[in-house]
């Protein structure tokens, strides 16, 4: 069986159950891909994996999708920064360097949807660094370079960070697990993920 999950620590977190869980009662080969959202749904049109778990947008109309869970979506920084514990206004956000991911990434694509909200971009930060590692970018913010935002439950992960919102903001996003739309994978789906993810 092929599957992938997002380049993003948040999915290690609750992935690696479900991979002992598989592996423990299935002798198949199991090919599992880390990358971008952006990548991980054109290897699902290319046929070379089965499904994906994405936590970025995807197109409907090519995908269908399993709703896995909702994380929250917070600002993180360190935790001796002005904006720990706080609500925010989006001009006092503006005035801080903004670490995010690469094009391509589902987390920036939210983080982008977010400040076009505000008629804002990332180019209207005082600066803006782009890494594509989370690991780096949580070191980064613990060693006070700037500010990012990520899931709720890699924020917890840490306890030198310190998580901030957007005044007025309540950002929620789903990790759904997708695939190619008529595809037949009820059975591969739940032979990962168990009965319970097909509801």
């Amino acid at each position: 069986m092929e599957g992938c999950c997002p380049k993003c620590i948040v999915a290690l977190h609750f992935l690696g159950d479900y991979i002992c869980k598989y592996l423990d009662k299935n002798e198949g080969a199991l090919t599992l891909i880390v990358d971008n959202t952006e990548h991980l749904l054109k290897l699902l049109e290319d046929n070379k994996l089965d499904f994906a778990v994405v936590e970025g947008f995807f197109g409907k109309d090519r995908f269908d999708s399993i709703l896995l869970r909702r994380e929250p979506f917070v600002g993180i920084c360190r935790k001796e920064h002005p904006f720990a514990g706080r609500e925010v206004r989006i001009d006092q956000l503006l005035q801080q360097t903004i670490i995010h991911r690469e094009d391509g990434s589902g987390t920036r694509a939210i983080l982008e949807q977010e400040l076009s909200g505000y008629n804002e971009s990332l180019q209207r930060f005082h600066r803006h660094i782009c890494i594509s590692s989370f690991k780096l970018i949580l070191e980064l913010v613990k060693k006070g370079y700037g500010v990012s935002f990520v899931y709720n439950i890699l924020a917890d992960s840490d306890p030198d960070l310190a998580k901030f919102t957007i005044q007025g903001e309540s950002v929620v996003r789903e990790f759904n697990i997708v695939y190619l739309k008529y595809a037949d994978l009820r059975e591969k789906i739940c032979s990962f993920w168990g009965e319970e993810a097909l509801g």
